[in-house]
């Protein structure tokens, strides 16, 4: 696929997205969350900043597809059975209790050279491999989410990838991230047991799409990418990234693509308390969407 089609895929991506998070059915769902709840902040607010929050977790997934199609057009084996789902594996006990030492061991250690990091870390990853591709013990099964995985054409690896877009999570919610990112690993190395020769077979990364940087990692230098290293490494080619970046900068400053949201987020904001009851959602969405209704509005987003 050509990075003019990844372009073109990116425009309606996007597209879709804003017209799900604006839709008359999120607005609805937004409402009733928000308008029983006693809060100093104006119901108006809070409904904008539904929207703007639901538009960015929406983000996330559709970075999720753009980086498949281009993985793929870069030569890329994606493997699209484990992922975009809910996926169970199987994972020994002994590997989770590593696992949850190793993060414990983390917090607790702030200061550690790269050396004395990838020493660590490497001792674990050997040992969960062991454990993970032998037959004996117990396996437990869990569901993970898989973000990316694929072949690199440039190494001949398998590829995990535990997808963010920021470096910006609170602290235990980047506990979470680099425990989720090993337990997977661990899982995915019991499921590929047969084909896998080697820990270096499988290789996990933390993959940062933008390439700031808010805490020094759990993880080695070597297992966490930001911005255009994880195209660089895998794919010796950071135009692809390039290529990406440019797309979303197109978008994000084009006026004319976001006027349709404008028009929604300006009649929310244009609500007075005094002109209705907030109970009554209907006459809301008709002050909200306007004269046009949903059907209209969703073909004049999405053509």
């Amino acid at each position: 696929m050509a990075m003019d089609d990844i372009a073109n895929f990116v425009y309606q991506a996007t597209t879709e997205a804003i017209a799900e998070a604006s839709s008359e059915k999120k607005i609805r769902e937004i409402l009733d969350k928000h308008r029983n709840k006693a809060h100093f902040i104006a119901l108006k607010y809070r409904i904008i900043g539904g929207i703007l929050q639901s538009l960015n977790i929406k983000f996330g997934n559709v970075l999720q597809r753009i980086l498949m199609l281009v993985i793929e057009s870069k030569g890329g084996e994606v493997d699209k059975d484990l992922i975009l789902k809910k996926t169970k594996l199987h994972i020994n006990p002994a590997s989770r209790k590593l696992i949850d030492d190793y993060i414990a061991l983390r917090k607790q250690k702030k200061s550690v050279s790269p050396e004395e990091l990838m020493e660590e870390f490497s001792n674990l990853t050997n040992q969960i491999f062991n454990i993970q591709v032998g037959s004996d013990g117990q396996k437990d099964r869990y569901d993970y989410d898989i973000d990316l995985l694929f072949r690199s054409p440039a190494t001949g690896q398998l590829v995990y990838v535990e997808l963010k877009y920021n470096d910006d999570h609170d602290t235990g919610k980047f506990d979470s991230i680099n425990e989720k990112m090993l337990r997977t690993w661990a899982g995915l190395v019991h499921h590929f047991r047969e084909t896998i020769k080697s820990k270096d077979d499988l290789v996990p990364v933390l993959y940062y799409f933008n390439d700031s940087q808010r805490y020094s990692s759990y993880l080695p230098k070597r297992y966490v990418l930001r911005g255009p290293e994880l195209f660089e490494r895998f794919f010796d080619d950071r135009t692809a990234y390039d290529s990406l970046t440019a797309a979303l900068a197109k978008i994000s400053n084009e006026s004319t693509y976001w006027e349709h949201l404008d028009d929604i987020l300006r009649s929310i904001l244009e609500l007075k308390d005094k002109d209705f009851d907030w109970s009554n959602v209907d006459e809301i969405m008709k002050l909200i969407l306007g004269k046009e209704g949903k059907a209209q509005y969703q073909k004049r987003l999405l053509p």
